[in-house]
């Protein structure tokens, strides 16, 4: 049987019935087989929409991700730096700094036991730890400020990996109550 047309030439009732709930049944599983191919590709599409808005953000993002690597080779070379001119301090400072960790008490029994030339190399660690804070404090204050630099990296790091998945938010809420788009 090729159309409904065909079902005329069928005299017998119950074969006629029969036929008619064939055809019924071979047209919905088509239908629905179209929809759920229908579907298939529409999210397919969406989903080669978020790989390609991902890519996207990533070219933008790769300048300000090398600016965040250069500043942070910044601070790391202003440690290097404080670290490698850390000098013993003068006697009479490391004098004066045991007189006063002496008064305080703990502070006195903290710095001996960091060091055992009566806290000399506690001052020196001080200075030093001091040093490279500013240091790279300076540094962050050149890239614009933590603020600015934790807005960046917040920013860049929000797309890092392969996970295109949040992209997909708006393409996949239907456009009306009917769901297409």
């Amino acid at each position: 049987m090729t159309d409904v047309a065909d079902l005329r030439k069928v005299l017998d009732e119950d074969k006629r019935l029969t036929l008619i709930v064939s055809l019924l049944h071979r047209a919905r599983t088509g239908v629905r087989d179209d929809v759920v191919t229908m579907f298939c590709k529409r999210l397919a599409s969406i989903h080669k929409k978020g790989r390609i808005q991902l890519e996207t953000l990533r070219e933008v993002h790769r300048a300000e991700s090398e600016r965040l690597l250069g500043m942070f080779g910044d601070v790391l070379d202003g440690v290097r730096e404080a670290m490698s001119t850390a000098v013993p301090l003068a006697p009479a400072y490391a004098e004066r700094h045991n007189a006063l960790a002496e008064d305080d008490g703990s502070a006195g029994a903290e710095a001996g036991a960091e060091s055992s030339d009566g806290g000399a190399g506690a001052h020196s660690r001080e200075a030093m730890v001091e040093r490279a804070g500013r240091l790279a404090l300076k540094a962050l204050d050149q890239a614009g400020g933590l603020e600015v630099l934790a807005t960046a990296h917040d920013a860049v790091s929000a797309h890092h990996g392969n996970n295109y998945l949040p992209l997909l938010r708006s393409d996949l809420l239907p456009a009306s109550a009917t769901g297409t788009t």
